[in-house]
This record gives structure tokens, C-alpha cells and sequence, in this order.
């Protein structure tokens, strides 16, 4: 959060965050006095929560208190016994950042809070003290203050509170849930993507949401280039993948199953995926699905197949916020956009290679002949890692290597680069030495060897010491210097 925290006077915030106020909700507030959620795996639980009145958490048996809900609460609170050292920013402080060790725990402790809100739930924003917040007061004297901020964020929609308005949660024993599971507990031994099948069965775990998401934007129809407009919704579960922390593009990926237009699963529907992600809201930043569709029309084997993409009318208002609280300050902030897209195959990750070297090889192949067919219709992916190399089945049953994330990639005659691209443990070592040197095909090959290095010396029979490979892949992968702006 170094360098984007905003502290404001608290009417000012009330008129940029709590200025629609609609009809009230109905919310109760409930204690979490150190009471985690029992399938809660890191075992955190914030002080209180505001809840929807029909989603409060009850206590279980004998116990005094309710375990936090991180799938329903609204509005995490947390509080402190010491209000000076343990304020998560400091009004004494230009920047409003914590530079006090207590002070920057109670901040780190809060983003904690935030992460586990978004990654369970569908949500565009959140409520906490961190990014910007209002300067500080004495609740006790002023509560006001605090039963305003209450009262506004009570009569707030669901968008306005943060919730993703094209996401819908798919309730417990409804037509769509019992479907879900219908599809996934069908097995077809003829089917030879029938894995997807079993990814999907994994992905429906009772005690996560399972929700209905929707795809908006300009489908092409690729033989006449016009567009359409076009809402496509689907089914899924418990995220296959989800970026840690609450900095960066948040992306997420879905194994789903496509809806037809009545809200039904038709019975051939095929599993497909799904990526959600913030992408940097740029004319000049092309959209994923795009350059795949590019790919596609090309006739370029071992990427995905786009199935269909848009931005979903989301943006984030952090730089605006920054403009207006701090107009002398240039914003280091840029504008995201939400953004899904859905393609045909679902990968598995390069590690299921099932420890044969020829099989290693022949996929990471796979993906040097996509990566030249792409560098030959004019486009360099420019993120080469071993995340980004999946494998997967196709249609004649056999397994292949896909080249995957086409988010950072670029037209070749493309010389704009601000900053250094890529993920820094597999790039190139001139490219980590130069932030502004141009992504070139000698890079990206070199990439690929390091993939290669990575996954050998992991999973092939070499003459490293077992006891000398942890300290090895350590020393190579996480021990040279790392962009102090690279995208990842």
C-alpha cells in the first residue's frame, strides 16, 4: 500500500462515498470476539461484522459468540485497545502511512481482512481503513460520526457497498445448484475431457458460494468482423485459481459451465474457462480475448480457443479519489477495469507431467511452436513462466502443451514499454538488468529455458544432492535481482 493511502476529513468522505443514500437495508451487527469459522483454514476472525438481517451467523452449541461469516459479511470492524499505537495510519504523517511497527501490523492485519472478503465474495470494492480514510476522531466524544457512517452505508445498494451486480449467488437446494451437481456427478468414460469434469466436481465445495456469473461486450463473428452485443451467462464454483493479496489485477479462474438463454445447463453443454480479472484500462493496452481471437483467426495451435470476452462496465475510482484529496499529487494509480473472458480449454498445470522427460519436453515444444506461429503473425507474449504453460487434452484424446495468459503480450512493432514486464523469476537476465529494455524473442526463448531448468530439476532424475535442490531452485529462481516494477 506504499504510496496510496489518502487521509481525508470525515465529511469529505461522507460526500464522496455515502452521497447516495436510498432506501435503508435491514443489517445487524454481530461480536467475533476470537471466533474464526471452523472451515476457515487461516483460522482469522475480525472483532465485528455488519450482516444482512437474513444472513446473520448464529452461535453454534454452548458457544457465547458467532464465528465470522466471510461469505456474507458486509462491513468488517475491527477494534483496538489502543487507539494511538495501533491506528493502521498515522495522521501525523504526510502520506497518512504507518511507519510505527504496531501501526503497520494493524494495517497489515486489516488488508488481511480485505483479502479473505474478496476472495469470497464477488466484489468490485470494500469498506476498511487503509487505502483512503477519513482523519482521525474521538468515538466516544464524536460518535456521531461513526452512527452517520452506519446509517449512510445501511441505506447504500449492493453495488454501491461494493457487491459485483453481475454476479449472482446461486442458492443452496435451488434448480441451478442442484444442477451443478447433477452435471458434475455425470461421468462419461467416452468423454476425454472427462477431467474437466472431476476439476468442476472439486470446485463445488458446499462450504464456498457458488455463483452465476455473466459476460458482457462485442462478440466478433469472425466471418464478417461485425459486432454484437452479447450476455453470456455461467455456473461456477470455488475458484481453480486466485491471486493472493489486494494489490495488483486480482485475477481469478473458474473451471464453469455455460448457461443457455432460459438459465438452464443444456445437456450438451461442455465445461469450459473462466478468467476474471482487473486489467489496466488502457486504449492502447489490448484486451486479452482480443489478441486471442487474433491468434485464432490465424490459425495458431496451442493457445486457447476464445470462447467469448468484455469488460464488464467496472472501473476502479481510486485515482479519481487521489486527484480530488490530493490535486497537487500525481497519481502512481491506473485505472483497472473488470474484465472476464472465457475459452475452450481447461489446463492442468505444467507440474502433472507426470515426471517423464520426453512428455516435459514435448509440451514446453508445444508451446515454442505457438509462441513462433504468434511472433510470425506479429505478436510476442512477453510473459513466459512456468504458470503460464499449462497442458491439456484435446479432442483426439491426446495431451498437449497450451500457451496461456496472453494478457501482457504486445504487437512486435509495438515500442512503447514503461515498465519491466513479466513474471521475474523466469525473465531474461538483460531484461531484469534494464526495466526499459523492449521485450525481444531471444528473451522469451530464454524464458522458456528456465521453465525447462525449473521443472527439470524438480520432477527429472539429475545429479543434484536432494539435499542441495531446495537451496538450488532458491538461489537461481528467487535470489537475483527482481524489477522493482515488474507486472506479474
Amino acid at each position: 500500500m506504499h504510496g496510496k493511502i489518502t487521509l481525508v476529513p470525515h465529511a469529505e468522505f461522507f460526500a464522496h462515498f455515502l452521497s447516495s443514500m436510498k432506501t435503508p437495508r435491514h443489517f445487524k451487527i454481530v461480536a467475533h470476539p476470537h471466533k474464526s469459522h471452523e472451515a476457515e483454514h487461516t483460522k482469522q476472525s475480525v472483532g465485528m461484522g455488519m450482516y444482512p438481517a437474513d444472513s446473520t451467523p448464529t452461535p453454534h452449541g454452548n458457544a457465547s459468540y458467532a464465528a465470522v461469516d466471510w461469505f456474507n459479511i458486509d462491513l468488517p470492524m475491527e477494534c483496538k485497545a489502543d487507539s494511538m499505537e495501533q491506528d493502521p495510519s498515522d495522521d501525523d504523517e504526510p502520506s497518512g502511512e504507518p511507519t510505527a511497527y504496531r501501526r503497520k501490523d494493524a494495517l497489515d492485519q486489516i488488508l488481511s481482512y480485505a483479502e479473505l472478503v474478496f476472495k469470497r465474495q464477488q466484489r468490485m470494492f470494500l469498506f476498511i481503513s487503509s487505502a483512503t480514510s477519513s482523519a482521525l476522531f474521538n468515538f466516544k466524544n464524536r460518535g456521531n460520526i461513526l452512527v452517520d457512517f452506519l446509517h449512510g452505508c445501511s441505506h447504500l445498494s449492493a453495488a454501491e457497498r461494493g457487491h459485483d451486480p453481475t454476479a449472482t449467488r446461486v442458492s443452496r437446494g435451488s434448480f441451478l445448484y442442484d444442477s451443478m451437481k447433477g452435471r458434475a456427478a455425470r461421468a462419461d468414460p467416452q468423454d476425454t475431457h472427462d477431467y474437466v469434469r472431476e476439476l468442476f466436481a472439486r470446485s463445488l465445495d458446499k462450504g464456498w458460494p457458488w455463483w452465476k456469473l455473466e459476460v458482457r461486450g462485442n462478440v466478433t463473428k469472425r466471418k464478417h468482423h461485425n459486432l454484437r452485443p452479447l450476455t453470456r451467462k455461467f455456473l461456477v464454483g470455488k475458484p481453480h485459481f486466485q491471486a493472493s493479496g489486494v494489490a495488483g489485477r486480482f485475477t481469478r479462474g473458474y473451471v464453469a459451465l455455460p448457461l443457455v438463454s432460459n438459465d438452464k445447463i443444456a445437456k450438451d453443454a461442455k465445461f469450459v474457462f473462466l478468467k476474471d480479472a482487473w486489467r489496466i484500462d488502457d486504449a492502447d493496452v489490448e484486451q486479452e480475448g482480443a489478441t486471442l481471437e487474433f491468434l485464432n483467426d490465424h490459425k495458431v495451435k496451442h493457445v486457447p480457443t476464445l470462447v467469448c470476452h468484455g469488460d464488464l462496465g467496472q472501473f476502479t475510482e481510486s485515482q479519481g479519489h487521489w486527484l480530488a484529496f490530493r490535486p497537487r499529487n500525481t497519481s502512481n494509480l491506473e485505472r483497472h477495469s473488470h474484465y472476464r473472458l472465457v475459452v475452450k480449454e481447461v489446463g492442468l498445470l505444467l507440474e502433472e507431467f507426470q515426471e517423464n522427460s520426453f512428455n516435459l519436453c514435448y509440451y514446453l515444444v508445444c508451446c515454442l511452436l505457438a509462441h513462433a506461429r504468434a511472433f510470425e503473425a506479429s505478436i510476442i507474449h512477453r510473459d513466459i513462466s512456468a504458470g503460464n504453460i499449462l497442458i491439456y487434452k484435446d479432442d483426439d484424446g491426446k495431451w498437449h502443451g497450451l500457451l496461456n495468459d496472453w494478457e501482457l503480450s504486445k504487437k512486435i512493432d509495438d515500442s512503447r514499454q514503461t515498465d519491466c514486464i513479466g513474471t521475474w523469476q523466469y525473465m531474461a537476465a538483460r531484461a531484469l538488468t534494464n526495466s526499459n529494455r523492449k521485450i525481444v524473442i531471444q528473451d522469451e526463448l530464454e524464458s522458456f529455458f528456465h521453465v525447462l531448468l525449473y521443472f527439470a530439476v524438480r520432477f527429472i532424475p539429475h545429479n543434484l544432492r536432494d539435499d542441495n535442490v531446495q537451496n538450488f531452485l532458491d538461489g537461481y529462481f528467487n535470489g537475483n535481482g527482481k524489477c522493482s516494477n515488474t507486472h506479474t
